[in-house]
């Protein structure tokens, strides 16, 4: 009897360490019917899929969203596009930056748990492997590969708690920084220093990412989505200027450039009787001010001829500012259905750990950000959930602000 309890508890244990059939069988598809994805070919399937599942109408009730307030300012905005983002917002995860997706820039304790995961044998990414090891328990657990290979590099591995994870890189931050001297700047804590101050400067940039970098393109090309403009007549001419043979695109990725709709070159003059009086201008970035504006639209070639769409699927449009004015004065379109980027950003680093690369709905992308009740970093990661919702609650606490 006694072996017989010790073979029901080996089995029991066996049991408990491996997955279920049911499990498996409820992650074959996702809360929306569709089939879940297994490579990175049937991930972009899976997300135009979403997609076109949310642009299609629906009878049904409203879905819960992540920001009810940023929801409601969108309803008066935009519609069609409230319409979509009640009917299912999303945003995920991904393990890299993709051409169509958003970019949020990370805190330092979050770029210091990225590289510390990532196995970076750099000081500080160790110093916090270090701090969390607590009773032969380093607090990270497998994630495919773990240990050392044959080169003595740590593979990588997942915090087994985020919470312990920032908690441990905010000491290991503020030990850090603590009676900081020009001798101190010049070795490693001058290092992390200068960590933080990277970070600030980039602190609640959400981008959209038009080339990735690694790509061909060194730094990538990214747009900034929530940086506004006021209009002035020389931003109405970086947007003229599209017209006059150039295109939407121009300069910043050839393998998408949007081809020229028409003869018609607008004046700067037309170009502030379209849009003048609308929010709809942004900073994309401090690089190349100088070149032709990039008009970025969900209402597809047939609205706005020569359009491009961004990445198959994401029913994304770019395209100039000649067609966008076009479109505007002769009333097949409003000026909020478009967003103007002049400048954009060409310094992303791949080994940097800077950035928390997402895929996400169109209204997310596509709606206009001048003080939302919600900024769009915190509803982008709180629509991500897991970890990216976890960083957002830390960063409000650290503020001492409560999520609306």
């Amino acid at each position: 009897r006694e072996m017989a309890g010790r073979a029901l508890l080996v089995a029991a244990a066996c049991a408990a360490r491996q997955p279920s059939r049911v499990t498996s069988l409820r992650m074959s598809t996702s809360s929306d019917g569709l089939p879940m994805p297994r490579s990175p070919k049937e991930w972009r399937s899976f997300r135009a899929a979403l997609v076109a599942k949310q642009t299609s109408p629906s009878d049904g009730e409203p879905a819960a969203v992540a920001c009810a307030a940023n929801a409601a300012r969108l309803r008066l905005e935009s519609p069609d596009l409230w319409g979509e983002y009640v009917a299912g917002a999303w945003a995920h995860q991904l393990p890299a930056a993709e051409a169509g997706g958003l970019l949020c820039a990370l805190p330092l304790q979050g770029i210091l748990m990225e590289q510390a995961t990532a196995g970076s044998q750099d000081h500080w990414p160790q110093a916090l492997r270090r701090l969390l090891d607590v009773d032969g328990d380093d607090g990270f657990s497998p994630a495919g590969v773990s240990g050392e290979g044959p080169d003595g590099a740590v593979g990588s591995r997942r915090l087994a708690s985020f919470g312990a994870g920032w908690c441990a890189a905010t000491l290991l931050c503020n030990r850090a920084f603590t009676r900081l001297d020009r001798d101190a700047l010049a070795g490693e804590r001058g290092e992390l220093w200068r960590m933080q101050q990277r970070a600030l400067s980039l602190r609640g940039q959400v981008r959209l990412c038009l080339q990735p970098p690694g790509s061909g393109c060194e730094g990538g090309i990214s747009l900034l989505l929530n940086k506004p403009l006021a209009w002035s007549e020389a931003h109405a001419q970086l947007v003229a200027e599209a017209g006059s043979g150039d295109t939407g695109r121009a300069g910043w990725s050839a393998s998408a450039a949007a081809s020229p709709s028409s003869a018609y070159a607008p004046t700067a003059a037309d170009v502030l009787r379209a849009f003048g009086s609308r929010p709809v201008l942004y900073r994309g970035g401090p690089d190349h001010p100088d070149r032709p504006a990039m008009c970025v639209h969900g209402l597809g070639a047939s609205a706005v001829p020569g359009s491009v769409e961004l990445v198959s699927g994401t029913q994304i449009f770019t395209a100039s500012g000649a067609a966008a004015t076009a479109a505007v004065l002769d009333r097949r379109a409003s000026p909020e259905d478009f967003r103007i980027f002049i400048g954009a950003c060409r310094d992303l680093d791949g080994k940097a750990a800077e950035w928390r690369a997402v895929a996400c709905c169109r209204p997310l992308v596509l709606k206009q950000c001048r003080s939302l009740p919600r900024a769009l970093w915190h509803e982008v990661l709180d629509l991500c959930g897991g970890s990216c919702a976890e960083m957002s609650a830390a960063v409000d606490a650290e503020n001492g602000n409560r999520a609306p």
